[in-house]
């Protein structure tokens, strides 16, 4: 979250539609085109979708092949645990420095 725009996401996370950490939603066809089958999409249609994740704390974000954020997120959601998601919160705010640097430094 080191965009003031996605504050709205907390509220959502409040009313339960979200969660803190999980992957992001992805298009439907794109999951399909990088997995070649529905089983994977299907993974992704029945979790929360999630502010923080996998993806964003291993600096994955910023690759130019959305296959890397896949590929992430399918490693979260078959190792999904509360380890996991307590690990990604605590290299949340390392990750978003990250960003922010990188911002001020493209400037």
């Amino acid at each position: 979250m080191s965009k003031i725009d996605q504050f709205p996401l907390l509220l959502n996370v409040i009313k339960g539609d979200m969660s803190l950490v999980g992957p992001r939603p992805e298009e439907l066809g794109l999951l399909r085109y990088y997995l070649g089958s529905q089983d994977g999409a299907w993974a992704y249609r029945h979790i929360k979708p999630g502010i923080i994740e996998w993806s964003q704390v291993m600096a994955l974000v910023d690759e130019d092949s959305a296959a890397h954020q896949v590929e992430a997120n399918l490693y979260y959601l078959q190792n999904w645990s509360l380890a996991l998601d307590l690990k990604i919160l605590c290299h949340a705010p390392r990750a978003w420095l990250r960003a922010i640097k990188a911002r001020l430094a493209s400037r």
